[in-house]
C-alpha cells in the first residue's frame, strides 16, 4: 500500500512514518516543507495561491503514482488555538480553503482517503 503522509513533520506525522514503516509491504511518501534525508520525500511549501496548491500536488501525486492503493493523510494544518486567534485568516486557510485544494486534486485519482488534522 502506498501511504502519502502530508505534513510528515508533526508529531502525528512522525509517528505514523515510524509505525508504517514496520510493514515491508508498505511504501511511505512523505510530502513536506522541513527537508529530510529520506527517500521518497517531496518538497511542498504551501502558497497562498490555491491553482498553484494544486499543481503543485497533482505533479507530486502523478510522479507518486497515486492509485486505489493509496492512501493520503494530511496533518498539515494549524491546531495551535492561539495562533488561530492571532491569525484566523491563515488557520482558514490552511484548515479549510487547503483541504478543498487537496480534494479537488484527488479528485482526477482513484485512491483510499484519511484526513487528520492536528
Amino acid at each position: 500500500m502506498k501511504i502519502i503522509i502530508l505534513g510528515h513533520n508533526s508529531f502525528t506525522g512522525v509517528a505514523l512514518n515510524k509505525f508504517f514503516s514496520k510493514f515491508p509491504s508498505n511504501e511511505i511518501y512523505l510530502i513536506g516543507r522541513k527537508p529530510i534525508v529520506q527517500d521518497n520525500f517531496f518538497l511542498f511549501e504551501i502558497s497562498n495561491d490555491h491553482d498553484k496548491n494544486e499543481t503543485n500536488l497533482l505533479n507530486i501525486f502523478d510522479e507518486i503514482e497515486v492509485d486505489d492503493n493509496s492512501v493520503i493523510i494530511n496533518l498539515i494544518s494549524e491546531g495551535n488555538v492561539d495562533n488561530c486567534e492571532k491569525n484566523p485568516d491563515m488557520s482558514i486557510f490552511l484548515n479549510i480553503d487547503f483541504v478543498k485544494s487537496i480534494y479537488r486534486t484527488l479528485k482526477k485519482f482513484k485512491c483510499r482517503w484519511c484526513w487528520h488534522g492536528n
